[in-house]
Order: structure tokens, then C-alpha cells, then sequence
């Protein structure tokens, strides 16, 4: 994995979240538990892994909704955090 140092500084922050996103991060976590179910989600890592794995074509569009939406869902996970974790 490349050094995280080597990113730009704006590379460390969200830029996929709406600004209300960016306030209330928690709704962008019940709208991903709301489009992917645990089992859905755990289906589409393990196709993505075996594809990666084989020559077959995989369902881009698929890939992309679920990639934006995880994307997303990292996204707010560390805003939580942020908004949560005292600094020091």
C-alpha cells in the first residue's frame, strides 16, 4: 500500500458526501443498511473477489452503484469518528 504522506492533504477528506451529509454522517449509514442487506453486501464483495480472480466479465453497473455507496459509507464512518473522538 503507498504512503498515505504522499497524498495530497484535500485527499484526506471527504469529497464524496453532501454537505448534509457531511452534518448528519449517520443517515448515509442507514441508507447504505437500507439499499444493501448484510447478505447482499457480503454476495457482492465475494462476486467482486472472485471476479477479480477470473477473465469473466463482471456487471459494471453493479460494481459502480456499490462502489459509489461504499465509498460514501467510509466516507461517513470516519466523519462519525471525527465528530465523535475528542482531539487532543
Amino acid at each position: 500500500m503507498e504512503n498515505i504522506a504522499t497524498y495530497p492533504e484535500w485527499h484526506q477528506l471527504p469529497f464524496s458526501l453532501t454537505n448534509a451529509e457531511l452534518i448528519n454522517p449517520k443517515e448515509v449509514v442507514e441508507e447504505f443498511c437500507w439499499q444493501f442487506s448484510l447478505s447482499e453486501i457480503r454476495t457482492l464483495l465475494k462476486e467482486w473477489y472472485a471476479a477479480s480472480l477470473s477473465d469473466d466479465v463482471a456487471d459494471s453497473k453493479s460494481i459502480f452503484i456499490t462502489y459509489t455507496a461504499l465509498e460514501k459509507l467510509i466516507e461517513a464512518i470516519y466523519q462519525i469518528n471525527k465528530m465523535e473522538t475528542p482531539e487532543e
